[in-house]
């Protein structure tokens, strides 16, 4: 993990604003359109999730179960208070050491991730 401490601090500063930075809505509604197609009624996990933002819209607009992870530990923290209504399992995760103990149907992670 030690080739990742830039990243994760660099999101770590980002955290606070990060939603501001990638308000995209047209390529929000498109990933949700995608994603909601292959994920119904099924398993998730987000990798990568930031804020949560995306993990939130999908969860309020499918019948999913969600479990989502980002690298910084801010990210994670600031998607928890945002959508504690929301019933979304958000926990601190570098992907690169993903060593899951149950089965989803669908994992997901942005494309703005593998370029780290």
């Amino acid at each position: 993990m030690a080739g990742f401490s830039s990243v994760e601090t660099s999101y770590h500063e980002l955290a606070a604003y990060y939603d501001l930075l990638i308000n995209d809505e047209a390529a929000q509604e498109r990933y949700l359109s995608f994603t909601k197609q292959h994920a119904h009624g099924k398993e998730v996990l987000e990798l990568a999730c930031g804020s949560g933002t995306l993990a939130a819209m999908l969860q309020q607009s499918s019948d999913v179960h969600i479990q989502a992870s980002d690298l910084s530990k801010e990210m994670i923290e600031v998607a928890k208070e945002t959508y504690a209504d929301l019933p979304i399992e958000f926990s601190c995760m570098d992907m690169c050491e993903l060593e899951a103990k149950e089965q989803f149907d669908t994992v997901l992670s942005s494309v703005f991730s593998v370029i780290h």
